[in-house]
Parts: structure tokens; C-alpha cells; sequence
């Protein structure tokens, strides 16, 4: 079983730094993009798992400098960004966990009705869902009733 702390911090996280979808007749989406603060994309990694992108640019833009360059332009620091997303089973794993520390549940839950009507209709493959349900589980997510019958 996670730890409440770790359940709360995610939730915390969830309700302020992540975008929920669910695209209709397709997968519940859970994604953030963490920018600046490598340790929570880390942190992501570890207790959710998933994937995670990472992009680095490093721009100049025009702007005065005259004083030590040839060509005026301000120096700037490399931007990075990190992607986080999980998706479908998952991500309802991690919402359902993470429910009594969300205060945006409310909004989340249409999603996560939708979703269990698209999988109680039998659209989903059940051997790809009980292969996470499983590992979940090994990892110490709590699993709901209706993923239990997979």
C-alpha cells in the first residue's frame, strides 16, 4: 500500500501542476509538464512509473548587448522542460488512490465514470489491463473492485 504522505503530495500535484482528459471513446489521459524542478518529474517516475520527456533549448533573443558582443543579443539560461503522462488503466489506479486528497475530484470523477463505462463494455484488452493491474498491485497501489474481476 502507498503511503499516505506520498498519496497526499501526489494528489497536491495532481490538482495543481496536472492536465486529466478523457478523449471520448479512447483512454483517460494524466499528464503534467514540470519545468525547473527535475525532483518532481523524478519523484513522478518512481511512484507512478510511466514516461517522461525531456526537452532542452537554448535560445538567444535579439535585445541590446553591445557591450561585449558583435551582434546585439541577450544572453540567456538553456530552457528545459519534462513531460510526464501516464494513461488508461494507470492513471485511474492513480486517481481512485489518490481521491481523498484531491480537491478537484469532482472534476475528475465524470472522467473516471467514463472510463469505467468504456471498459465495462468490454472495449479495452483485458490481457494488456490485468498485466497492470498486476504490477500495480506488486507495487503497492491499492486496486479497485471492478479491475479486480479482470
Amino acid at each position: 500500500m502507498r503511503q499516505a504522505k506520498d498519496l497526499a503530495y501526489l494528489a497536491g500535484l495532481i490538482d495543481m501542476r496536472f492536465w486529466v482528459s478523457w478523449q471520448r471513446d479512447s483512454q483517460l489521459q494524466l499528464g503534467a509538464t514540470v519545468t525547473k524542478v527535475p525532483e518532481v518529474a523524478t519523484f513522478l517516475q518512481q511512484i507512478i512509473g510511466g514516461g517522461t520527456t525531456t526537452t532542452q533549448r537554448n535560445e538567444s533573443f535579439r535585445h541590446p548587448c553591445k557591450q561585449h558582443c558583435k551582434h546585439a543579443h541577450q544572453h540567456i539560461d538553456a530552457s528545459v522542460g519534462t513531460r510526464f503522462m501516464v494513461t488508461g488503466v494507470r492513471a485511474a489506479i492513480v486517481l481512485l488512490n489518490c481521491e481523498p486528497y484531491l480537491l478537484r475530484w469532482a472534476e475528475y470523477e465524470p472522467m473516471l465514470t467514463s472510463f469505467r463505462d468504456y471498459y465495462d463494455a468490454g472495449k479495452m484488452d483485458a490481457r494488456r489491463i490485468r498485466l497492470m493491474v498486476d504490477k500495480m498491485h506488486e507495487e503497492g497501489w491499492e486496486i479497485p473492485e471492478w479491475l479486480q474481476d479482470v
